[in-house]
């Protein structure tokens, strides 16, 4: 099932969820009930720093950012276990995850300006 997934910013002290959302088959954009669009799951236990969130045949992968000179850090967990950081992979700045089925790679875009990048990371080199 297609799902927009996303989540929620915040330091040690905020709420950092987690939410996924259907996409509806037809139209491709988001399963509306009642006019709504409602997740169909939501988890209160993301990394501080949340940036970027893609889901991959039930495995979530997250990035956090680490300040305007320090390389982004990679999560992955596979349903309900606890998150594994991946090492710092992503550029300095991450922000948004997306997944490329046909070549298995996660996507990542990053924000600080003369250093904005959308550059690829095979995700087997990942696992």
């Amino acid at each position: 099932m297609p799902c927009l997934v996303t989540g929620e910013y915040g330091g040690a002290d905020a709420t950092r969820r987690l939410a996924r959302f259907r996409i509806d088959p037809v139209s491709g954009g988001l399963a509306l009930d009642d006019g709504v669009a409602r997740p169909v799951e939501v988890s209160h236990d993301g990394p501080q720093r949340m940036q970027g969130a893609v889901s991959v045949g039930g495995r979530q992968y997250l990035a956090t950012s680490n300040g305007r000179w320090h390389r982004g850090t990679l999560w992955s967990r596979q349903g309900d276990e606890a998150l594994q950081e991946r090492g710092p992979v992503l550029a300095v700045g991450p922000e948004d995850l997306a997944y490329w089925r046909q070549r298995d790679e996660l996507w990542n875009v990053t924000e600080h300006p003369l250093r904005r990048y959308v550059y690829a990371v095979p995700r087997a080199k990942l696992d």
